[in-house]
């Protein structure tokens, strides 16, 4: 590891455990109100310890992390707060899976703090003076809103006393398997990215990548919606929290593909080809065109 990859994984270390610290604070000063208003309280004073650390260090990806490392401590809340039955074991080993993976993919490939992701970079451009305000709320509160709202199942999860139903069993399988695509899908883009003469200019189409454009991103959205409908097997009257699910949809749907699509038809030629022949997030498992750009 280079000096300045230890200096920033120390730094994000360092940062998150405050911002843990933070929370803790924030939760136990709110102890007796109603714990939807504890974990919000908790994640905006994290989200602001971050925040002030990406500001410092003018790198935004410090934030990225926060994602997948946001929900384990939701999870653990809950869980420890109601004691937990097996309903509630098994998603909350799911959730941790999920997030200690996503996390490690995003460490083994941050350079550091000398890398801000593309989409940063952009905004810090097309905004100027404004970027301090683009980052608090768009880069650093926003989607802590989303990952908050991604988590509201959990309280029914974790709160429930109904028993292991059969609607438990495809929400499971669903969480389980959109773990496994979305391992699958980082595994598949790291190997292609390190391909041994690989053009800037070249596209991932096969593996997974050859179902739609972006099945990491199918795979982070089954979880959500999985998530709901082990909530709906165990408290139906929190049907709406699925809008956590829907919200993450619009997120991806409506904005990170769009973004991404964009960039590609750019820098990848080849890229039009794959857009005609491939969806974005359903899988079509039918015979693709041969036909040249």
């Amino acid at each position: 590891m280079t000096p300045l990859r230890a200096r920033s994984f120390a730094i994000v270390g360092v940062t998150y455990a405050v911002a843990l610290a933070a929370a803790l604070l924030v939760g136990a000063s709110l102890h007796d109100a109603h714990p939807l208003l504890v974990i919000a309280a908790a994640d905006l004073a994290a989200t602001l310890v971050v925040f002030a650390a990406s500001a410092w260090f003018r790198c935004a990806s410090i934030y990225d992390p926060f994602w997948s490392i946001a929900p384990l401590a939701i999870a653990g809340y809950w869980v420890l707060s109601t004691g937990g039955d097996l309903r509630s074991v098994m998603v909350l080993a799911l959730i941790w899976i999920w997030g200690l993976r996503l996390t490690f993919n995003f460490l083994r490939g941050w350079s550091g703090i000398d890398h801000e992701d593309w989409r940063y970079v952009d905004l810090r451009a097309s905004s100027g003076r404004l970027f301090p305000l683009v980052n608090l709320f768009g880069i650093h509160l926003l989607p802590t809103g989303w990952v908050y709202l991604g988590c509201l199942p959990l309280m029914g999860v974790m709160t429930s006393e109904r028993p292991l139903g059969w609607l438990d069993a495809p929400g499971l399988l669903i969480m389980v398997g959109a773990i496994a695509l979305e391992a699958r899908a980082d595994a598949t883009l790291r190997e292609f990215r390190e391909t041994p003469g690989r053009r800037l200019t070249d596209v991932l189409d096969t593996g997974v990548w050859g179902w739609c454009r972006h099945p990491n991103y199918l795979g982070e959205m089954g979880l959500w919606w999985g998530l709901w409908l082990v909530c709906l097997a165990a408290a139906p009257s929190l049907w709406w929290t699925g809008v956590g699910a829907l919200s993450i949809y619009v997120l991806f749907r409506y904005i990170s593909t769009p973004m991404i699509d964009r960039r590609h038809l750019v820098r990848r030629p080849d890229y039009a080809r794959l857009m005609r022949e491939l969806p974005s997030f359903l899988p079509r498992f039918s015979a693709r065109s041969s036909e040249s750009p």
